[in-house]
């Protein structure tokens, strides 16, 4: 269940959201439509057996940028690394075929 939905239907209070915000909101909704965009061309284009693990390295990528802007506030714990180095060498071994 949407966080948001409680909000709206059981306390009927209305969303507020602060206009500053905006861009920021925009610029995830134009990254997230060439991100889908971008995955449906290479499902079109590509093996399905190579794409879809290429395209399921989503959880790769936010550890690394998780790594990179939120140092101080989650720590990458050695079960997160070794999630990491078996997610990498999976999509190696699929993609090397």
């Amino acid at each position: 269940m949407p966080a948001w939905l409680p909000a709206v239907f059981w306390k009927r209070q209305s969303i507020k959201i602060d206009r500053q915000s905006l861009p920021f909101y925009g610029g995830a909704a134009v990254f997230a439509l060439i991100g889908q965009l971008c995955t449906f061309i290479a499902l079109n284009g590509g093996q399905i057996s190579v794409v879809a693990p290429l395209i399921n390295t989503t959880s790769l990528l936010a550890i690394a940028f998780t790594a990179l802007f939120l140092r101080g506030e989650e720590k990458i714990t050695p079960m997160v690394l070794i999630g990491v180095v078996l997610l990498v060498a999976g999509i190696g071994f699929i993609t090397a075929r």
